[in-house]
């Protein structure tokens, strides 16, 4: 049983002596600290763990499976088996081929069977458009100066539909589109009523009113994002933050400089903030035989 409710994958009792019959091998380990919560809360606690070399529709993994006492089926893959196999399987061909395909008059079992596996629900109809249509404002949306707002919009009544399946909504490209705003790109699932969300963001520093009837956005059908495979590979940035820097001041930065003997620079001619007046102030302080030496050579020529 392919069960996506269930966050790990069970054994029932008879599974476990079949496997153990076939496998004297194998070999468990104790689960006393594990507790599964059923429906109704109802509390299990299995009697062991096995991890079992186990194929699904051509997947190949080890998976860690609990024997629960009283269990009825056999086995039962939980959400962690379900994650593998997408994981394994959005990495051959055919199966972003077989979700890119609309249902059409397909078994409505096997098509409930696969949006539940995949996460996806496939268009519904015998051919996908390359388009699904205009969102138009139903009403007059007036737009706050340099704010970003969520704003609802219509598709219209010839427009084909598919519930559930997922449109990405993107900037019109109608000559009669507005200027002043800017239209984000959203990835969403279709409503039966035809509205649909858009991210509009009026970045003039005056109020942008929209009329009714306006267009706004395009809408595409495309491939669920809901359930995305994890990356190979994850860069982290790490960013430490400090105290404000001490910085010192004009009367201060110049005492140095006398000390120097470089009294003739000014610093103050540098227009630069006091941080970077006093950063320039060390890179002096730590260089000061350079300064002196080009000093003392400048005098000599003279």
């Amino acid at each position: 049983m392919i069960d996506s409710g269930s966050m790990a994958c069970t054994l029932s009792e008879a599974a476990e002596a079949s496997l153990l019959q076939h496998n004297p091998d194998l070999r468990g380990c104790p689960a006393d600290d594990v507790v599964i919560i059923g429906c109704g809360g109802h509390r299990v606690t299995p009697k062991a763990i096995y991890n079992v070399d186990v194929v699904v529709y051509d997947c190949k993994m080890v998976v860690p499976m609990l024997v629960v006492p009283g269990q009825t089926d056999d086995m039962i893959l939980g959400s962690n088996a379900i994650k593998k196999i997408l994981e394994l399987m959005r990495k051959t061909d055919s199966y972003w081929r077989l979700v890119s395909e609309p249902s059409g008059g397909s078994d409505e079992d096997c098509h409930r069977f696969f949006s539940l596996l995949s996460n996806t629900e496939r268009w519904r109809g015998d051919t996908v458009p390359d388009k699904v249509g205009t969102l138009r404002l139903q009403q007059c949306v007036t737009l706050q100066p340099q704010s970003e707002h969520l704003v609802w919009g219509k598709l219209p009544a010839s427009a084909p539909i598919s519930v559930g399946s997922t449109v990405v909504v993107e900037p019109t490209q109608s000559r009669c589109r507005s200027s002043k705003v800017l239209v984000g790109r959203v990835v969403t699932p279709m409503w039966g009523d035809r509205w649909l969300p858009m991210k509009v963001m009026n970045p003039t520093s005056e109020p942008v009113v929209l009329k009714r009837n306006t267009k706004l956005a395009d809408v595409f059908p495309c491939i669920a994002a809901e359930d995305l495979s994890q990356p190979d590979h994850i860069q982290a940035f790490s960013q430490s933050v400090t105290g404000a820097p001490v910085t010192r001041s004009k009367e201060d930065v110049r005492r140095a400089l006398d000390e120097l003997g470089l009294q003739d620079l000014d610093l103050d001619a540098c227009e630069v903030s006091d941080l970077w007046r006093e950063r320039l102030c060390q890179i002096i302080e730590r260089y000061e035989p350079i300064f002196f030496t080009t000093q003392v050579g400048l005098w000599r020529g003279i």
